[in-house]
């Protein structure tokens, strides 16, 4: 909270009330006197590393959010509209529109429907590139890992051609 403190202070939010926490974010609602009810999104580290982000900065993850956010918000995909990047003493923060529960039962079909949309939503801007994005990547390594603690097996040619090597 103390990290989150500074920019609830920066911004003038008011009735600020945990919302949510994350492993990677905590999350606020508040009210700001500029926007009305926003959402406050603030890292819990300036930078990830764990075994699936490694040395990932959270002001990229942040910002990129954002863009994302910016990229669909004319479109048919429900998102919130993003306000403002804040960043204070290298933290990085979100502030972005507070979207209410309706109440209403989450269904697999809706999730459904929402991801086809998120598939089918083409992107604006084609050179747009993903932060910590090398999940495939990832899980190859893990994968030819855990296979090689027989390493006979990994010196095998059919192996290295599977793995590309």
């Amino acid at each position: 909270m103390e990290v989150a403190q500074q920019f609830i202070l920066s911004e003038d939010l008011t009735d600020v009330e945990t919302a949510g926490q994350g492993l990677e974010c905590l999350v606020y609602k508040a009210t700001s006197p500029t926007y009305g009810s926003v959402v406050l999104k603030v890292p819990r580290v300036k930078v990830y590393q764990n075994a699936n982000d490694f040395s990932v900065e959270a002001k990229d993850l942040i910002q990129q959010e954002m863009y994302i956010y910016r990229l669909l918000q004319d479109g048919p995909v429900p998102v919130p509209k993003p306000y403002k990047y804040l960043e204070q003493d290298g933290y990085p923060a979100m502030l972005c529109e507070y979207v209410d529960d309706d109440g209403t039962d989450v269904t697999f079909e809706e999730m459904g429907r929402v991801a086809a949309l998120i598939h089918s939503t083409p992107l604006s801007d084609p050179v747009f590139k993903t932060i910590a994005s090398e999940i495939v990547s990832t899980m190859e390594q893990r994968m030819f890992r855990r296979i090689c603690r027989n390493e006979s097996l990994c010196r095998t040619s059919e192996m290295a051609s599977y793995l590309g090597r």
